[in-house]
């Protein structure tokens, strides 16, 4: 599998006062930022709502090359078009052993969120540990926080479980997840989704998810085995 060190997934929102200014020195700012040796991806897109947010999307060779990268921007002219603009970033690494109780915590309190017609009592919090092993887990962490994990199947390309903390849902901690697992990924990507999870649904469609089959039902009802692209 490919190894995929630092990813940053999340948004900045350009007051509309600035948005000209920023906008026009964007284009600089990503080809410089492509042409660094350390970086493996490089994706800004302007959201269609609200005015002025972009989604960005960033994968390093490991923490010294954002850290280079992140210099040379604050030293050039984006960093003085974008100065005192806040950055809602998360950034996605390989679980450690410290991580988890913490894990193990956000999976219980997640699927009693999520899965509101399942008796909450089916969950556990020990579920974690049988429900993950020997899968390969990322962190998505926002101020050295853990706020999110994927669980990833290699073996066929199948993403097992994507999970984030209901306060940051929405703001790129998922799509940063995701991209990071399509990194690994040797094709396609599979996975299952309840039907009655139209949040998630909605999610995977918006990436260009499309289904594949509708399976009998589980402990979450009937689900859809969707595929996704590989990103560009």
């Amino acid at each position: 599998m490919r190894a995929v060190r630092v990813h940053l997934s999340g948004h900045i929102d350009i007051p509309l006062t600035r948005l000209e200014e920023v906008l026009a020195e964007l284009p600089r700012h990503v080809a410089l930022t492509r042409a660094e040796p350390g970086n493996q991806r490089f994706v800004v897109t302007p959201a269609e709502q609200p005015a002025g947010r972009l989604w960005v999307e960033e994968t390093f060779r490991d923490r010294a090359a954002l850290e280079v990268h992140q210099a040379r921007g604050r030293a050039s002219a984006w960093g003085r078009v974008t100065a005192g603009i806040p950055r809602h970033f998360f950034l996605v690494r390989h679980a450690a052993r410290r991580d988890r109780d913490t894990l193990a915590e956000l999976y219980l309190t997640c699927r009693r969120q999520t899965f509101t017609w399942v008796d909450p009592e089916r969950y556990a919090l020990d579920d974690f540990d049988g429900d993950t092993e020997d899968e390969l887990l990322l962190v998505c962490e926002r101020d050295d926080r853990p706020v999110g994990f994927a669980g990833f199947w290699a073996q066929d390309d199948f993403l097992h479980h994507l999970f984030v903390s209901r306060e940051h849902q929405g703001h790129g901690a998922g799509l940063g997840l995701l991209r990071t697992v399509q990194r690994y990924a040797t094709g396609p990507l599979r996975l299952k989704c309840a039907v009655q999870n139209q949040r998630a649904l909605g999610f995977y469609e918006r990436l260009g998810g499309v289904i594949e089959a509708t399976n009998p039902p589980g402990p979450e009802g009937p689900s859809h085995t969707i595929v996704l692209p590989q990103p560009e």
